[in-house]
């Protein structure tokens, strides 16, 4: 803050002691610079139109604001001008007078005046984020000498709006949260006011903060990743600001298949990428605000795996398993069929060793020669045939015998 200070006090003093007095080509300055704060946000300056002009002259007015490390140059035709400013770093105001149809005149020397910061600071580093549609939060250090009657307002419109949510640490004040539905379109600077007594007296500390889309701080999205088909969806759900439309961001997908990392950045919360059966997938998504929607912090989301990494000659090798698994499933069937049904399939053949062994202990210990056939007694029947002519009976022998 000093730094600042002690730079814009140079440049004012020195734009106060340079041409004092007018030279023949110049214009005159202004007269009678005097300010004032009208609120706590807004000063107002006035001055008077320079003598002695011409009455055909017409002139402008430059005017030159050193707001700590701003610097505001506006040009009037009026006599006055307010704005909201801070004076946290302090002001230098200056005036330059300008001619319109003066001729050959030149603008004037200016006219100028300082503002010095005000004698302490009742916060300390404060930062405000805009984290919801509807919410911001402001947060800062305490100074060692804190008012214990401070109050932080912020600027809605010409109004100054009290905090009514503080945050506190340790006993004091460390942050306010605000709420309006304003944030949403709102797209100039935000300002705010602290207040409090500092040796009995009050000291007014006001900040000029970029607007709400200049100071986003989103959560980390939700991720999540789809097999869909062939492919790998990489789907971002950011969390909150769901009001602004999809254009306002840029995904930086960064992922890893098969230990090979691979970064893609695209305009839509769904990207494609091949899936490959044999790779695992990580991957992680950052969001990032488009220039034209406005700047800030999201969170990176957590890292999401996908699929298992695997062997490319696995299936080649499954293949060769499952066959040598059945072959050997086969062979073990058929072996306990065999088993099962081998009487039948492989009928029992003798030893000969052990049928010569038998035989020949037999013929050791007992011979028995096998019995001589022996045929059976046929009966025996007596014929007798008498001829039955007298021829026949007288040459033929008496008796006749068959064995039958």
């Amino acid at each position: 803050m000093c730094r600042y200070w002690d730079i814009s006090l140079v440049i004012c003093f020195s734009l106060m002691f340079v041409g004092v007095e007018n030279m023949p080509d110049q214009m005159p300055p202004p007269k009678n610079l005097m300010y004032t704060w009208r609120t706590p946000f807004t000063l107002y300056v006035k001055w008077e139109k320079p003598e002695d002009l011409d009455p055909t002259c017409t002139v402008n007015y430059t005017v030159t604001i050193f707001e700590g490390q701003f610097q505001h140059i506006i040009q009037t035709s009026n006599n006055f001008y307010s704005m909201n400013l801070s004076n946290k770093d302090g002001l230098n105001f200056s005036v330059t007078t300008n001619p319109g149809n003066c001729g050959n005149k030149q603008s004037s020397p200016p006219i100028s005046f300082a503002i010095p910061p005000p004698p302490v600071m009742l916060v300390r580093n404060l930062n405000c984020i805009y984290y919801s549609k509807d919410k911001m939060m402001c947060t800062w250090d305490p100074d060692d000498d804190d008012a214990q009657d401070l109050d932080f307002y912020w600027l809605h419109g010409e109004e100054s709006v009290k905090c009514s949510s503080y945050i506190h640490e340790n006993m004091k004040i460390r942050g306010c949260n605000i709420t309006s539905e304003d944030f949403k379109s709102k797209t100039d600077d935000m300002f705010y006011m602290a207040i409090g007594t500092y040796k009995n007296s009050t000291v007014i500390n006001t900040f000029r903060m970029p607007g709400p889309y200049q100071s986003v701080r989103l959560n980390k999205p939700k991720f999540t990743i789809k097999r869909n088909g062939r492919n790998l969806l990489l789907q971002t759900t950011r969390s909150g600001f769901e009001h602004l439309d999809e254009s306002c961001f840029s995904y930086n997908y960064t992922y890893v298949k098969c230990n090979e990392t691979t970064s893609a950045r695209v305009n839509t919360n769904i990207h494609s990428v091949e899936y490959d059966p044999i790779c695992k997938y990580k991957a992680r998504v950052k969001m990032e605000f488009e220039e034209n929607c406005g700047a800030g912090v999201i969170e990176e989301s957590d890292e999401v795996e996908y699929g298992e990494d695997r062997d490319p000659n696995l299936p080649v090798l499954l293949v060769f398993i499952f066959i040598a698994v059945f072959i050997f499933a086969c062979l073990i069937g058929c072996f306990v069929l065999l088993r099962r049904h081998k009487d039948d399939l492989l009928p029992k053949i003798p030893d000969p060793s052990q049928f010569f062994k038998e035989n020949i202990s037999n013929i050791k210990t007992s011979y028995t020669a096998p019995s001589l056939y022996e045929p059976k007694e046929e009966p025996v029947e007596s014929l007798s045939l008498e001829p039955q002519t007298q021829l026949l009976k007288d040459h033929m022998p008496r008796t006749l015998e068959y064995n039958v």
